[in-house]
């Protein structure tokens, strides 16, 4: 995972990582605050240790720093607790302790390299802290005085006088021996080199080591017989001075803690979020990168965008098409024909063209993997935007189950692609074919009544021989259908169109849901298949989306409305037809399902 991936994975979930970092240093804070003061008195003490010899002072170090640990450890054992709780009853003192509380209240420390063997005691008042360490010290010191006398006791005076004779014996005959060693090599050392004298040298000199590691030892195991552990308080125990609060360094532990926390859960939720979010996300799922990426459409984060429910009390615009209290959607390319995202929308158009340059596309199929992924609000706009662009488009609403596009171009749905396909004697041409005043070169047509069977009515010859009229008779057709993850419609009409687009919404289509549909698609011989990721967060852009979104925005210029982007537009007093050129022809069916012609 790229250091990018990463920044936008704590991005997505920055305000979870500032919330659990704020709640565990505030926390922290306020524990910290709220303790009771503590006292702590200090003393020293100096360890004596039994101190084989001033021979071998090397030992001496080791030692002590191997007695300093032991004591620690005796101070906090439940035994020593119950001696310094009975001590403190016995003398009456005006606090009393259990056992167990005892080793909490004491720390132990050996200054490096010395024998000074620090012990402190902290309480909640500065005499309790003097007190109890007062106790501490006593109890100890005669602690280890009767254990080292009860050590010597245990070998017995005479058996002790004897091994202290043996030992010196030992060590009488080792000075001897060495002293004996010493004149030989003397002697040998005057001689004249020869390599028999050189050998004996070298023989004699390892016997002097051998017996200078024996006197050594003999002189340790005298010394330990002789000497005990002792200890000698240095420092008088004082009243307890107030230990300084440690609130800064709770709250900067809290907040480390509670960050890296809130950085497991960022990554925990991305991996657990099994949604699409960013165009590279996409490509990694489809194996194809998205031919355009629309933004949130609204702009800010966390605002209403255009493409949902309009916000309470905002005005409507009066120009733009009226579209019903439902849904209540915005034709973007036309309400801010200058914001970025009409300009995704521009970038979508354009693509698809490249995308149809050795085989043109001249009709599309717009769906979706789920509900609500914005497939009639992207089909609506790239509608705009192809007109806008000097071409004769035609939009036609064939989602027989949800339609929307009549309300969002706010037209009437009394008659529309059913009437045309079931031969409605009732229905005229004109009539199914509806030109949108604001947008010139574009017409579109509804749904119509819903029927009860939209796949039988979709497969019909008559929905195929429609299909071909529509595209002969205009530039570019656009089908808005239902979701293919949930009916098989658009995979029908897939097959009759040069291309579909595929609308993924970031952060709610299920990658397994894409790969089915595209499975699906791809299973009825569906080849030209453009995905577009739709209602993304500028935040997941990066590379050429995000630089392109942050570019060229001015929507502080007010936009002509209907008039497109400049290229060909058209004012919304134009005349219904199609680039200047001739009106439609709207198609009526023959009942033999014969050619299309314009009535009267």
């Amino acid at each position: 995972m790229p250091l990018l991936r990463y920044w936008k994975v704590i991005q997505k979930s920055l305000w979870l990582i500032i919330i659990i970092t704020l709640v565990g240093g505030s926390y922290a804070a306020y524990n910290t605050l709220n303790l009771p003061p503590e006292y702590e008195s200090s003393s020293k003490l100096l360890l004596n240790p039994s101190i084989p010899n001033s021979m071998v002072p090397y030992v001496q170090t080791q030692m002590a720093a191997n007695l300093a640990d032991s004591y620690s450890e005796l101070l906090r054992t439940r035994t020593f607790g119950e001696l310094v709780a009975n001590e403190l009853a016995a003398q009456g003192r005006p606090f009393t302790m259990q056992p167990e509380a005892v080793g909490g209240a004491i720390t132990t420390k050996l200054t490096p390299n010395t024998l000074f063997f620090q012990i402190s005691a902290r309480m909640d008042s500065a005499d309790k802290a003097q007190q109890l360490l007062e106790t501490v010290i006593k109890v100890f010191k005669s602690y280890i005085a009767s254990q080292e006398q009860a050590k010597l006791n245990a070998g017995g005076s005479g058996e002790q006088a004897s091994t202290v004779q043996l030992l010196d014996q030992q060590l009488k005959y080792l000075d001897e021996q060495i002293k004996s060693y010493q004149g030989q090599i003397s002697v040998l050392e005057a001689q004249p080199a020869t390599k028999d004298r050189d050998d004996q040298l070298l023989q004699l000199r390892g016997q002097m080591v051998t017996l200078q590691q024996a006197k050594t030892s003999t002189i340790v195991a005298r010394g330990q017989i002789s000497s005990v552990n002792s200890v000698q308080e240095v420092d008088k125990p004082l009243p307890g001075r107030r230990v300084p609060s440690r609130l800064v360094s709770n709250v900067l532990l809290a907040v480390v803690v509670s960050l890296i926390l809130g950085l497991g859960l960022a990554f925990l939720r991305d991996y657990l979020d099994y949604t699409i979010h960013s165009p590279e996300q996409l490509q990694e799922t489809v194996g194809v990168a998205p031919i355009a990426a629309i933004g949130i459409v609204g702009g800010q984060e966390g605002s209403t965008p255009y493409g949902m429910l309009r916000p309470q009390g905002r005005k409507r615009s009066q120009s733009a098409p009226q579209t019903g209290n439902e849904g209540e959607k915005k034709l973007v390319t036309l309400e801010h024909s200058r914001s970025l995202e009409s300009e995704s929308f521009r970038v979508l158009r354009t693509n698809i063209q490249f995308s149809g340059v050795e085989h043109p596309i001249k009709s599309l199929v717009v769906t979706s993997p789920g509900p609500g992924e914005g497939k009639s609000f992207t089909s609506a706009n790239l509608a705009i935007v192809m007109a806008q662009a000097g071409k004769r488009v035609m939009l036609v609403d064939v989602d027989l189950r949800k339609p929307s596009l009549h309300k969002l171009f706010g037209l009437p749905n009394t008659v529309g692609f059913t009437s045309l396909v079931v031969g409605d004697p009732d229905t005229t041409p004109e009539g199914a074919i509806q030109m949108v005043p604001s947008v010139s070169n574009l017409a579109v047509i509804t749904s119509g009544p819903l029927p009860p069977n939209p796949s039988e009515l979709l497969s019909a010859h008559r929905a195929v021989d429609l299909m071909a009229q529509l595209s002969s008779q205009a530039d570019i057709v656009i089908y808005d259908t239902p979701p293919a993850g949930v009916v098989t419609d658009p995979v029908i009409l897939a097959t009759r169109t040069d291309a579909t687009i595929l609308v993924i919404a970031a952060g709610k289509t299920r990658r397994d849901m894409i790969a089915r549909v595209m499975e699906s698609l791809k299973g009825v011989g569906v080849t030209s298949i453009l995905p577009v990721l739709n209602r993304v967060w500028v935040r997941d852009l990066q590379g050429y989306y995000s630089s392109y979104y942050y570019y060229g925005n001015d929507e502080s210029k007010p936009a002509s409305r209907g008039r497109g982007d400049g290229q060909n537009g058209r004012g919304r007093g134009a005349a219904p037809g199609l680039n200047g050129n001739a009106p439609y022809r709207a198609p009526s069916h023959q009942d033999s399902g014969g050619t299309v012609a314009p009535k009267g």
